[in-house]
């Protein structure tokens, strides 16, 4: 997997954090969320998706073949122009419109 690109980073006036970030390809796409209290604490959580995944991403966000390509940048772009929802972890609103992964193992809490 290539590293992490942001796709979101959220900072807010209480000390609180949440950011999400992806990774891979077609052949495996994953998003990881984090989220910071106040106090520091740190949860984690994401999905892994296989290539029927990524390519029902895709096609859900109205992307094209072009974008198989390069998921994670589609992704990006779509952030950047505040395309995606900001106001919940995006694996949750994929889920919500029929797109799951697997829970992904990343070690937080």
């Amino acid at each position: 997997m290539t590293d992490p690109t942001l796709l979101f980073a959220q900072h807010l006036d209480d000390g609180r954090q949440f950011r999400t970030t992806a990774n891979g390809s077609l052949e495996g796409l994953e998003i990881r969320n984090e989220r910071t209290g106040a106090d520091g604490d740190m949860t984690a959580w994401g999905r892994r998706y296989d290539p029927a995944g990524v390519a029902g991403i895709v096609a859900l966000l109205g992307g094209n073949a072009d974008d198989l390509d390069d998921p994670v940048g589609f992704l990006h772009r779509l952030a950047a122009a505040g395309d995606l929802p900001a106001d919940q972890p995006l694996d949750g609103w994929l889920a919500e419109h029929g797109v799951g992964g697997d829970p992904l193992d990343v070690g937080g809490t």
